[in-house]
């Protein structure tokens, strides 16, 4: 699955991340641009995802850029701008450390 050059954006305040993917593998992400609310819980929510690459994003300013659910493995994100981000990543206690591979990001 591969996203490029996608933005989302709303008319009304919305709470909701601005991708939720579940159960995805091989899954790409390039220069996504999302309108997010600064109390979202995350932008991106990705739950049992494995081997994904997130890069050439410049999210606006929130909480959380990118939470990782479920068994989350092999994720990488690289060349991205999260300097407006307050948390770049989020793991819940069934995805390990090692499974985000992060680098040449941009950072408060």
């Amino acid at each position: 699955l591969t996203f490029r050059d996608v933005s989302t954006s709303y008319s009304e305040p919305d709470h909701r991340p601005a991708l939720i993917c579940d159960d995805v593998r091989n899954l790409k992400l390039y220069n996504f641009a999302a309108q997010a609310a600064t109390d979202v819980s995350a932008q991106i929510v990705f739950g049992n995802v494995h081997d994904a690459l997130i890069t050439g994003c410049r999210p606006t300013a929130s909480f959380v850029f990118l939470r990782l659910e479920n068994r989350c493995d092999q994720i990488s994100v690289l060349g991205n701008d999260l300097s407006r981000v307050k948390t770049p990543f989020v793991l819940d206690n069934s995805t390990p450390k090692s499974a985000l591979y992060a680098i040449f990001n941009q950072l408060r």
